[in-house]
């Protein structure tokens, strides 16, 4: 069903758009609350214990969307999509309610005014879809069986190549104070995005460095920090961060040797 949700208004639940500034949360509850068919397939999925799908469904349902195909998921779409396009019938079954909405005047007046759902909105519910039930599992207990889950959808969403979605992904859980969960993931864009994006909290690279075991690159890190000419950082700190740059090398040295 998800290759045939094309429509951002059958997705999203509504037929205007929302404030650019709605949390992730309130994007996914309206789905919920609005009757998406999306929210509604996660909800029974999450039930079901089947993160792996929540993840799968909605970044399938966000790359009929984007001009390019997710990485992650355009093989699953090739295989489940006939060559000669969709059947009729399934075109017709989850697109009904879509032209039941444009048929209204008040859908019609939206579309006119531009203030009707676009894929953009399509998309970020795609996304906030996964992260709020995301979120809900971490912030369990972590010896339960839904941080555990939680766990794996975290696996499932770092393992996808679509670069924006990768970098929305890190950003909840930075801020959902999931960052030991976001700095375990091994991962080449990850340590890039920590790099640009957050060159202003070093010490979150530092950590990264540190939890991944290259202590050099730690060591870098640290010594960076402590020698900026730029930076306003006191001098006792600066003096930490030698000692932790120094260490980070030693331990970096101590590893060859064993080897």
């Amino acid at each position: 069903a998800a290759v045939n949700w094309l429509s951002p208004s059958l997705v999203t639940g509504r037929v205007l758009q929302a404030k650019d500034s709605e949390s992730f949360d309130k994007i996914a509850e309206r789905a919920l609350l609005c009757d998406s068919p999306l929210a509604k397939s996660c909800n029974l999925l999450v039930d079901l214990e089947d993160v792996v799908s929540v993840v799968e469904i909605c970044l399938l349902t966000a790359s009929n969307f984007v001009s390019k195909p997710n990485p992650l998921t355009s093989s699953f779409h090739d295989s489940v999509v006939r060559d000669d396009g969709r059947y009729k019938w399934e075109k017709e079954l989850y697109h009904k309610r879509h032209s039941a909405d444009l048929s209204g005047t008040g859908a019609s007046s939206s579309v006119a005014m531009g203030t009707a759902v676009t894929a953009k909105d399509a998309v970020q519910t795609c996304h906030a879809l996964i992260f709020y039930h995301l979120t809900r599992l971490l912030d369990a207990p972590i010896s339960t069986s839904k941080y555990q889950l939680g766990e794996r959808m975290v696996s499932v969403c770092a393992a996808s190549r679509d670069t924006a979605f990768l970098h929305s992904f890190y950003s909840c859980l930075q801020d959902r104070n999931h960052s030991d969960v976001l700095l375990r993931i091994d991962s080449r864009i990850l340590e890039e995005w920590l790099a640009k994006e957050q060159k202003n909290n070093l010490e979150l690279l530092l950590r990264y460095y540190e939890i991944q075991e290259k202590h050099v690159q730690a060591g870098e890190v640290a010594w960076k920090r402590a020698s900026d000419p730029d930076s306003n950082l006191p001098i006792e700190n600066r003096i930490e961060c030698l000692v932790h740059a120094v260490d980070s090398f030693s331990r970096a040295i101590n590893n060859l040797q064993g080897d």
